[in-house]
């Protein structure tokens, strides 16, 4: 933690000649209240719920074939079969052994590359967004003067608050909300994503 800060105490030291205007940003509500991110979050659980839906119907199939062989199998064990049937069902038993095998490998590679896939889409949406506060941030702290801002939200590693204390006038939260959900409904405390 004392790392991070380090470059934030010399840069302060380093600028104390010229005036400092800072500002800060709660992040996690920025993130949180702008419109796009509700709409990213109910695509990908859209997304989620399909892929939960296709992993199902495979499970589902799978245990369907995993008894059919137990069938098979106890078939192959009646006395009353003859010795040819009796063949004929235990190369079909392996066969269906095998095809379990590769079924239940299919299942387990679908779910790993469905959580791969839904985790890195999750990644690249959330780098994308926090691109586009960024900007927003930059423009309208450029626009009042700020030389730094600091994210009010950040925790350091052992999960206390970085910035203690910050005056209420110099949090831009709000106006980068408003910026960002230009033109869009406003939304209510109740609504998802909130």
């Amino acid at each position: 933690m004392i790392r991070h800060i380090l470059p934030l105490l010399l840069f302060c030291t380093l600028t104390a000649g010229a005036q400092q205007r800072i500002a800060t940003v709660d992040m996690q509500k920025v993130f949180d209240g702008y419109h796009k991110t509700v709409q990213l979050t109910r695509k990908l659980e859209e997304d989620k719920t399909q892929f939960t839906e296709q992993h199902e119907e495979l499970v589902t199939n799978l245990k369907a074939e995993q008894e059919g062989y137990k069938v098979l199998l106890e078939s192959v064990e009646d006395r009353a079969i003859s010795e040819a049937e009796r063949t004929r069902r235990t190369l079909e038993a392996r066969e269906k052994r095998e095809r379990i095998q590769k079924m239940e490998q299919d299942v387990i590679s679908f779910g790993e590359s469905v959580t791969a896939r839904l985790q890195e889409t999750s990644n690249r949406m959330r780098r994308n967004l926090i691109d586009e506060i960024r900007k927003v941030v930059t423009a309208i702290s450029r626009t009042g003067g700020h030389t730094l801002v600091l994210d009010i939200a950040a925790t350091g590693i052992n999960g206390t608050p970085i910035i203690l204390y910050s005056a209420p006038e110099s949090d831009l939260t709000q106006q980068v909300l408003d910026k960002l959900n230009e033109g869009q409904p406003r939304r209510s405390d109740s609504s998802p994503g909130k």
